[in-house]
């Protein structure tokens, strides 16, 4: 409602743009033009100007119309309801992680927690560059009400579910609409193409390479899904299934590129984006950062419960120490570079070596034997380093794009770090299916109970702490935690080499958006 007095103003002006002079000359008779990769530096050489980039996408426009013609209070306004958006969502999420585990358990399907993750991280990720170039070309607020309905079509499956698979699927409509979640407010005056139905399909279909979508998720989630799906197979690796899933998900990747390099009109991937080291290294760093977080935090919440005994309400206090100090620290970090305009030195001398601390402690600290206070210090290191981390990462890919690139890079980041956590699950998912089960068979003889124990949390919360059942489930999580640890803290180490790819951005000097934006 607040918004409805400038939008008569802002539609007028994006129109008005969209039309636009014949000359590519701004008034003064300057081009300022900025394709490429080289920021846009407020100065006495490059002025900003009050009028949107002429050569940007319709839905870029109308944002930066919007901009234009707002006022500091509706900027607050919005900034409010976007963050009112945010505490709903992590309030949803929060209340959703807590309980899914014993979805997966009450179909005796434990271990398979993380393969669901796998599928929706890799659709949700891989969709997310689509997405973007569909707010850019149509608008925010349409892309925006699309992925709504998208999360809650999932949320309404995931509460009717009655077999993993319904969950599975569920958890893939949730996430395509979440990761699709446009974070700004804009007004769109939509423009008329000129094109027939028929036309339009064919223009959409290749401009949203659809080809490229179905490769590349076919061919992650097949790679990717064995590695969990393994140890339920009576041949396991040799199962010809396992590696039916292998060979195509490797085809898929492999035609996928070679699809995206010879055959393709529009490509999936902005290869463009990938000429500039700061965004290589941003992106590589983030990957494997999520590689890292989920290669220990996949089976975080059982160990939590089975081995420290603590409640579900409890259990959620302890593994919501990374979302609420990430989110906390995060504010301080932004100051920090408010102050000093630098982002780098954060990530390279603090945020790295803090993670790798973080992780590497738990080693030693996540065993049955060890006080549930030195678990906290860690998720407590770790939290502030992957606040730190995010921010820094999302500051250089958008440091070095032009405006209307912001939405592209970070939807490339965004899909980096999609990839990522589906690697860091799949790896999760390969160490706990083969040493919990393992550990496991060394304390229990009676190969029924080792399974029932293997696959049901609840089944493993029904013995008493101390009792020889529950003593056998500590032994497993303590071998599989300190084993999930070792991956996560490796993973973090070429992280240095990913932000030392950085250039070292003065963001205080930048101005890369017109009209009112803080």
């Amino acid at each position: 409602m607040g918004f409805r007095p400038w939008k008569a103003k802002t539609e007028g002006l994006a129109s008005e743009i969209a039309i636009g002079p014949e000359s590519s000359q701004y008034p003064d008779g300057l081009d300022h033009k900025n394709d490429g990769l080289t920021p846009t530096v407020d100065g006495p050489e490059n002025p900003v100007h009050d009028r949107p980039v002429e050569d940007a996408q319709h839905g870029v426009q109308a944002v930066e119309a919007v901009t234009l013609v707002w006022t500091k209070n509706q900027l607050y306004l919005a900034y409010a309801f976007i963050f009112l958006v945010f505490f709903v969502i992590s309030m949803q999420q929060q209340i959703q992680n807590n309980l899914s585990y014993y979805v997966t358990s009450s179909f005796a399907l434990l271990p398979l927690t993380g393969t669901t993750g796998i599928v929706s991280s890799i659709i949700g990720g891989v969709f997310r560059l689509p997405i973007a170039k569909f707010i850019d070309l149509v608008g925010r607020a349409e892309g925006f009400a699309i992925m709504t309905a998208f999360a809650t079509i999932g949320l309404v499956m995931m509460a009717a579910c009655r077999n993993v698979e319904t969950y599975a699927a569920a958890q893939v409509f949730y996430w395509l609409g979440f990761d699709g979640k446009a974070k700004k407010a804009g007004l769109i005056k939509k423009s008329d193409s000129g094109r027939t139905w028929t036309e339009s399909i064919s223009y959409y279909f290749w401009e949203f390479d659809i080809i490229g979508l179905l490769l590349i998720s076919a061919g992650f989630v097949l790679f990717l899904l064995p590695f969990s799906l393994a140890s339920y197979q009576k041949q396991g690796w040799h199962s010809g299934m396992i590696i039916a899933m292998l060979v195509i998900g490797i085809c898929c990747l492999i035609a996928f590129g070679f699809y995206e390099r010879y055959a393709d009109r529009k490509s999936f991937i902005p290869f463009e984006l990938l000429t500039d080291y700061t965004v290589i290294g941003a992106c590589l760093c983030s990957a494997f950062f999520f590689i890292s977080f989920y290669c220990w935090d996949s089976y975080f919440y059982n160990y939590l419960q089975a081995v420290h005994g603590l409640t579900v309400t409890h259990t959620g206090y302890v593994t919501n120490i990374y979302s609420i100090g990430s989110c906390f620290w995060a504010v301080v970090i932004s100051y920090l570079i408010r102050v000093t305009g630098r982002f780098k030195w954060l990530a390279l001398y603090f945020a790295v070596p803090l993670q790798i601390l973080g992780v590497g402690l738990m080693i030693h600290f996540r065993q049955p034997h060890h006080p549930i206070g030195y678990v906290i210090m860690c998720q407590i290191f770790i939290a502030f380093s992957g606040g730190t981390i995010v921010i820094c990462q999302q500051m250089a890919v958008m440091a070095a794009a032009p405006h209307k690139g912001v939405a592209s890079m970070l939807a490339l980041i965004g899909l980096f770090t999609s990839v990522g956590g589906a690697v860091g699950t799949a790896i999760s998912g390969a160490i706990y299916t083969n040493k919990f089960p393992a550990a496991l068979a060394q304390k229990i003889t009676n190969e029924a109970l080792a399974k029932q124990l293997y696959g049901n949390l609840t089944a493993q919360l029904e013995y008493p702490i101390g009792s020889m059942e529950r003593n056998a489930v500590w032994f497993a999580y303590g071998e599989s935690m300190k084993w999930l640890s070792v991956a996560g803290t490796v993973f973090m180490i070429p992280c240095f080499i990913f932000v030392g790819m950085w250039r070292d951005f003065k963001v205080d000097e930048m101005k890369q958006v017109k009209g009112t934006v803080a």
